[in-house]
């Protein structure tokens, strides 16, 4: 589903008050993943998707560090562009140092050449980077998270990509019919 904050939250709720119980709903980023979702739906949220470019539970090396020093900087979670702009700037310095020039060709070759699997670039979701003959990461990858409990109250959970996966948690699908 693709929504703003407010239809999700709506059509959320209102699935709940008619006793609507789909074997899943799965959200795309926008209304599912604003902050305010989870507090207007509470438990009716409970066991939906969201497909999201990041989430701050992806079970990562370096991604706990990278939060905490994000939210003490910025006062608030790092979003998925946060993360986008943070790991472009990994991959644009790592090609100009193995450039070792400021002449746009070595620099394109060079960026063309990337492979990176560590370092702290890979606080992304995917175990990669790198780039085919368009330019796109032949590795890049969206997550999905669940909204469930698992003793800290309602939570987003990374599930997808099952390397990123919140760490001890398994999805929960079909939903629950009672």
């Amino acid at each position: 589903l693709v929504s703003n904050a407010a239809d999700a939250i709506l059509l959320t709720n209102t699935l709940a008050e008619y006793k609507v119980k789909p074997k899943a709903i799965v959200g795309s980023g926008g209304g599912h993943a604003d902050p305010s979702f989870l507090k207007a739906a509470g438990k009716n949220a409970q066991f939906v998707f969201d497909i999201v470019e990041w989430e701050t539970d992806v079970g990562k090396p370096g991604v706990p560090a990278f939060n905490e020093k994000f939210k003490t900087k910025c006062g608030y979670n790092p979003a998925g562009e946060s993360v986008d702009a943070y790991v472009a700037m990994y991959v644009l310095a790592d090609a100009l140092e193995r450039a070792a020039s400021l002449d746009p060709k070595a620099i394109r070759d060079a960026l063309a050449a990337t492979k990176l699997t560590t370092g702290p670039a890979m606080v992304a979701s995917y175990d990669a980077i790198e780039f085919d003959q368009t330019g796109q990461n032949k590795n890049a990858a969206l997550c999905i998270v669940q909204i469930n409990d698992i003793g800290k109250g309602l939570e987003r959970l990374t599930v997808w990509p099952k390397g990123a996966r919140h760490s001890g948690y398994t999805p929960v699908f079909p939903a629950p019919q009672e």
